[in-house]
Parts: structure tokens; sequence; C-alpha cells
């Protein structure tokens, strides 16, 4: 089985996709003719950089809301309507 690490992360040729996942800690790239197709890694790092994705997601949100309002909210009521979503969520 060829593969090479690029980036810290390795290449292999897609027919090699499960050998070199199983020797890897990180995404495998898969090689199609030479350059990448696919990525194969495990499920609790998609789930990790899926959470990134959206708390990215929320903060770009919050910024944009922040340049174009003028409203801006108390910490304490923040707060307190953090704490009544997490009692919900915890009685359900």
């Amino acid at each position: 089985m060829r593969t090479d690490k690029v980036g810290g992360h390795v290449i292999a040729p897609a027919g090699n996709c499960f050998a070199a996942s199983a020797f890897s800690e990180g995404p495998v790239i898969l090689t199609k003719n030479g350059y990448g197709d696919m990525v194969v890694m495990s499920y609790e790092e998609y789930q990790s950089i899926q959470y990134e994705m959206g708390v990215t997601r929320e903060l770009r949100a919050a910024e944009l809301e922040a340049e174009t309002t003028t409203e801006r909210h108390a910490h304490e009521d923040v707060m307190a309507g953090i704490r009544d979503r997490l009692r919900a969520v915890r009685d359900v």
C-alpha cells in the first residue's frame, strides 16, 4: 500500500482507503488519478468538525446582527434566557 503524508493528512489511492484509514489518526484523503477525490475520517472527527462549523456560523450571524442593529442585550437577560432553554431541554 502506497500512502504519502502531506500537511499532516494521509494521502492514499482510493483502492487502499480502509487500510490507510486504519493506520491514520486523522482524515485520509483518497486520490483518483493523483488528485484528491474523497476524505475518510472517523465519525467522532466528523462530529467535531460539524460542531465547529455550527459555532462559527452562529458567531458570524451574531457579528452581523451586532453590525447591522443598535439593539443590545443585557448580560443578565441573555444568561436568564440560556438557563430557561437549558431547563426546558433537561425537563423533556
